[in-house]
């Protein structure tokens, strides 16, 4: 078990985070620096769900990152400089106020495609010196089984309902970061961007 969350990569730091799932390290990937985020064993469903996700949305999606690797409990992506991490509070909420109207489509698109991203927050977002806004983390992506019809219903926005007995709907195995928690003190009201 500890040989298979060893990393064979020169490693450069590692990202601070609880690593209850995963530990994600900035390594040495060809010459060149990258992010490689690498899950215990007991968490190989989230690792195959979150580069499952990825890879499927890829190629029609310009918010997701790139895969460089995948292993059999690891992958990499590049290292993507993130201007927001290097701003002032105040420039940083600037920057992703000027981007509403973005994030609320970001959440829209992965309703539409039959997705919640359940943990959509600013920490989770980088934007890069191009401009281009890029999305980290989907451990806990949920597939609808039954998409809810409105945009505004969605686990994204209104979070999970709970069924009679208690367990969340609609097969989720966690409750979502909603739109009220993770934007609102932030962006404003929803409403002003659908």
């Amino acid at each position: 078990l500890r040989d298979a969350y060893l990393t064979r990569f020169p490693v450069r730091g590692l990202y601070a985070s609880n690593r209850r799932r995963a530990k994600v390290e900035l390594i040495d990937f060809g010459g060149r620096p990258a992010v490689k985020k690498t899950f215990r064993p007991s968490a190989r469903d989230y690792f195959r769900h979150e580069v499952g996700f990825i890879q499927s949305l890829g190629g029609e999606c310009a918010w997701l990152p790139d895969i460089l690797e995948v292993g059999e409990h690891y992958f990499v992506m590049p290292l993507y400089e993130n201007v927001l991490a290097a701003m002032p509070k105040q420039q940083w909420k600037r920057a992703l106020r000027e981007r509403a109207k973005e994030i609320v489509d970001i959440m829209r698109f992965f309703h539409g495609r039959g997705y919640a991203l359940m943990d959509f927050h600013p920490r989770n977002l980088i934007l890069d010196p191009a401009g281009r806004l890029i999305l980290v983390d989907f451990e806990y992506v949920h597939r609808y089984r039954n998409k809810p019809a409105r945009f505004l219903d969605s686990f994204d926005v209104a979070g999970v309902p709970f069924l009679a007995n208690g367990a969340l709907a609609d097969g989720a195995r966690e409750q979502s970061m909603t739109y009220a928690v993770a934007w609102r003190p932030l962006l404003g009201p929803i409403t002003r961007y659908v």
